[in-house]
């Protein structure tokens, strides 16, 4: 179980996300834009972020540059469409751990929090 935030401003995904991930034990909060999904990161009371590549008000690679600048490391997952190579390079460098087409079946964002949650927790041991 890991404390997730989804960042994302489809309310079809946000909802489809939140089914998965609550079945599977994970405990989710969600943020319809950047910015609000930047205040409740600052919180830093999450194990893992799934985060939007293009997303309204600041992006993806906005948001997690600015929680970097803080001190915040939480895992990130990033969802796009047809996300270049120097797109998710550079998400990479912002602690992207994966980077998964955001037309996918549920069960696939749930095993992808799952290895960033394992990656969370091994950080912090």
């Amino acid at each position: 179980m890991a404390r997730v935030l989804v960042i994302d401003d489809s309310g079809y995904f946000r909802s489809s996300s939140r089914l998965a991930l609550c079945r599977d034990g994970h405990i989710v909060s969600f943020a319809g834009d950047g910015e609000c999904g930047e205040e409740l990161l600052a919180s830093g009371a999450y194990e893992v972020v799934v985060i939007g590549v293009s997303l309204p008000v600041a992006d993806g690679a906005d948001v997690l540059r600015s929680i970097r600048r803080k001190g915040i490391d939480t895992p990130a997952i990033a969802l796009g469409v047809g996300v270049s190579d120097s797109t998710k390079s550079k998400l990479s460098s912002l602690g992207v751990v994966d980077v998964i087409e955001r037309f996918v079946e549920p069960s696939v964002i749930v095993d992808a929090v799952n290895r960033a949650a394992r990656q969370s927790v091994a950080r912090a041991a």
